[in-house]
């Protein structure tokens, strides 16, 4: 089960462009992932028809290999997520959206093992210290933006096309005011896009009765902020939350979700999907409602039939909250100042960036 968030960027001269993975839950851009090694064989023409960056047909000229790297990815807690990829390291000229980013650092893929499309990591290393500088960093320090800072609007299901900025917020995607959260370090004390999740709810639509329920978040006993909510990583790369079950329960009770299948995910009824109602998630004193309509996954089922699913799974590992979540809020992610300022999402025209 998968839908995600995708970007196109310009690789060497002339511009080789290629589809990436936007991922706010890691930290390296790298493409050309083995499309044999996908899972079915429509995952593998997607694959194939994301594109590919050849460093010997650039005229930069691209240098590299620069030494090579080995990646993991998924939840630890659930062999079926977990994905590799291995990388050399070479240095070549990247655009994003109009941004010229020159002697740019990314990995172009020798060995992988369950992924489909390259991916353009947005997040600080999980080693506290730049192996190289990131793409964030590199438009910062070339004077392309002011800060290492950039703002996320995934947009609901059924919308054409959300969008990033980079260096800049787009006040007319953002209801009311930005709350500012201090970003928080993940389960292991390692670096992530973190924010504190306070509670989670859910508030019935017009006419559905019933009223409005609001469940505590309490982080772990040996966290002396715990009283303010758990850790949760904003990773714009995963398609669906995973939280842990004493948070997860209550909203799976209150979307009258089945037992979990052998797929892991939870069955919902699909009469609930054009229900008004919203799913709420709280940092601080901002409270993100996402549509159930939105935060329920539909697909065709093997007999043809449309299958519903929560839009999360539980985990025993780091607390996600993924594209079900986001898709519904604006994110500002500022490296600088250790900080996400989150906002509800709205279309307001162009509000301009600032």
């Amino acid at each position: 089960m998968a839908f995600f968030y995708s970007a196109q960027v310009d690789i060497g001269s002339p511009p080789q462009r290629v589809s990436v993975l936007v991922d706010t839950g890691s930290s390296e851009l790298w493409v050309n992932p083995d499309c044999s090694s996908a899972p079915t064989e429509s995952q593998k023409r997607q694959c194939n028809s994301f594109g590919r960056y050849e460093p010997s047909q650039s005229n930069t000229p691209p240098t590299g290999p620069h030494g090579s790297e080995d990646i993991k990815y998924g939840d630890p807690s659930d062999a079926s997520t977990q994905t590799s990829v291995s990388i050399d390291y070479y240095r070549d000229v990247v655009s994003l959206g109009g941004a010229v980013v020159a002697n740019q650092t990314l990995g172009v893929v020798s060995q992988s093992r369950g992924q489909t499309q390259g991916i353009l990591g947005l997040a600080p290393t999980l080693r506290g210290q730049e192996p190289y500088s990131l793409v964030l960093s590199s438009m910062a320090a070339q004077g392309l933006i002011r800060a290492r800072l950039f703002s996320l609007d995934l947009r609901r299901k059924g919308d054409e096309a959300g969008a990033v900025v980079y260096g800049g917020v787009d006040r007319g995607r953002v209801a009311g005011g930005l709350e500012r959260c201090a970003m928080v370090d993940g389960l292991e004390g390692e670096r992530r896009l973190a924010i504190r999740l306070a509670a989670v709810g859910y508030t019935p639509g017009p006419g559905e009765g019933g009223s409005v329920r609001r469940w505590r978040v309490r982080g772990p006993e040996s966290d002396r902020d715990a009283d303010s909510g758990a850790s949760v990583m904003l990773d714009s790369g995963t398609t669906l939350s995973r939280l842990h079950a004493d948070v997860a329960a209550p909203l799976l009770r209150v979307l009258n979700a089945g037992p979990r299948g052998s797929d892991g995910y939870y069955p919902v009824p699909c009469s609930a999907t054009p229900s008004e109602a919203t799913v709420d998630f709280t940092f601080g004193g901002k409270t993100i409602r996402v549509p159930v309509s939105d935060f329920i996954l539909d697909m065709d089922g093997s007999t043809g039939d449309k299958e519903c699913y929560a839009g999360l799974v539980v985990t025993e590992s780091q607390q996600i909250l993924g594209d079900s979540v986001l898709r519904a809020g604006y994110f500002v992610f500022d490296w600088d100042n250790g900080a996400v300022h989150v906002a509800q999402a709205v279309d307001c025209g162009a509000g301009g960036d600032v």
